[in-house]
């Protein structure tokens, strides 16, 4: 194999692990992706979470339309996850 092939599996691999990890967050009109920091607790951008309304995770193994709830705020998004 070439290094480039070698640096794809890897890749592939390391994306394979994180996925359970991945969310989709999601308001009225935006939609981004987060990761869960430990459980119950996601990590987004806080420009894709709404001004106001509600906000919405998708977890993976695709539970859509979880609700969140917004527990703190700063150079990161932080959403509490679950009801």
């Amino acid at each position: 194999m070439t290094w480039f092939a070698d640096l794809s599996h890897a890749l592939a691999d390391l994306a394979e692990a994180q996925a359970p990890s991945l969310v989709s967050v999601h308001g009225h009109r935006s939609r981004a992706s987060g990761f869960f920091w430990r459980e119950n607790l996601i990590v987004t951008a806080d420009e894709a979470l709404p001004d106001e309304g509600e906000i919405f995770v998708t977890l993976p193994g695709g539970n859509t339309n979880a609700p969140a709830m917004l527990i703190g705020w700063k150079a990161g998004g932080f959403l509490q996850a679950g009801e």
